[in-house]
C-alpha cells in the first residue's frame, strides 16, 4: 500500500479533494455526504462519502461506502473510490436487496 499524501478528504461538488486541514474536513463532514439513501420494507440502504481513506490495501483512496441495515444483506458493506462508482454501486445494491424480498411485497394489486 502506498502512503497517502492527505489524511482527510472533502467534497468539491462530487469530486473528492485531499486536505490536511481538519477544520475544513469537519465542515465538509457536516454537509451533504449521502450519495444514495433508500428505505424499502424496513431495510435501509445508505451510500455515503467517508471523508477518510478506507482503502488500506488499495492503490487509490477508497472514500465512499454503501451499507445495508436489515434484511438478508444486513451489515454488508461495499466501498468505492469515486462518487460515480458509489452511485452505480448504490443502485446495484438496491436491486440486490429488492431481489431478496418476497414477491408478494413487490406485487401491485388493484382493489
Amino acid at each position: 500500500m502506498k502512503k497517502r499524501e492527505f489524511p482527510y478528504y472533502i467534497l468539491n461538488g462530487k469530486e473528492p479533494v485531499g486536505t490536511n486541514d481538519i477544520t475544513e474536513w469537519g465542515k465538509c463532514m457536516e454537509g451533504k455526504r449521502h450519495v444514495g439513501n433508500n428505505h424499502i420494507f424496513g431495510i435501509h440502504i445508505s451510500t455515503v462519502f467517508l471523508g477518510t481513506d478506507h482503502g488500506w490495501n488499495s492503490d487509490v483512496p477508497i472514500l465512499f461506502e454503501t451499507m445495508v441495515f436489515g434484511g438478508y444483506y444486513d451489515e454488508y458493506q461495499w466501498r468505492y473510490a469515486t462518487w460515480k462508482e458509489a452511485e452505480k454501486g448504490h443502485r446495484k445494491i438496491l436491486l440486490k436487496v429488492i431481489h431478496t424480498l418476497p414477491w408478494s411485497l413487490l406485487r401491485m394489486t388493484k382493489d
